[in-house]
């Protein structure tokens, strides 16, 4: 197992952060490594599913929490709100965490009436550098509010389940690269 994630992790920094990704989901190790080693971890708001590489004794996936879904006509506005609850800077990309403006990356799981809602925003491709990232220091929040409808079709009334859920990549200067796959709590809004 060792040697799948090590070529996993000369995947990402040689071919790309997604490459990455299929290679752990075909080695069918991805959830296996995690419930070994990020268990005791792991938060009921947000969750380290995968890694590739070592992970610090003292790392912590920030806690995402999302609330306030008011339908508003067409719109489906939410706040999202992330917070580093562990001992150090966590660095997020910033495409991870928008300011409010438009999405660039499909970053919800939307069904609605138990139908996938699919992303129609924009997606980007980027390469990640140092200045990608915004740092969340300990006990330190962000939160932004974000109308889903300026990416997703949620004009239909019907029951809508909503949960925030994005792969984050660690920062090119550290040693070895960490997926950090991280999960909000899933609300439910009836529209």
């Amino acid at each position: 197992m060792k040697k799948i994630f090590q070529s996993a992790a000369a995947h990402v920094r040689a071919r790309g952060f997604w490459l990455a990704c299929l290679l752990a989901l075909a080695s069918g190790t991805w959830q296996a490594q995690t419930l070994q080693k990020d268990a005791a971890n792991v938060k009921d708001t947000a969750k380290v599913k995968a890694h590739v590489g070592a992970m610090p004794e003292n790392f912590h996936a920030p806690d995402v929490k999302i609330a306030g879904a008011t339908p508003a006509g067409k719109d489906l506005v939410l706040q999202l709100t992330m917070i580093n609850r562990g001992p150090g800077n966590f660095r997020v990309l910033k495409w991870n965490l928008p300011d409010g403006e438009e999405l660039t990356s499909n970053l919800f799981t939307i069904t609605c009436n138990g139908k996938e809602v699919d992303y129609h925003g924009k997606m980007v491709k980027r390469r990640v550098t140092a200045e990608s990232y915004r740092t969340l220091a300990p006990g330190r929040k962000y939160s932004v509010r974000i109308n889903l409808s300026t990416a997703y079709d949620v004009a239909a009334a019907g029951s809508y389940k909503i949960q925030y859920r994005v792969i984050n990549q660690s920062a090119p200067d550290v040693s070895e690269t960490v997926l950090t796959d991280i999960v909000s709590n899933q609300i439910e809004v009836d529209k």
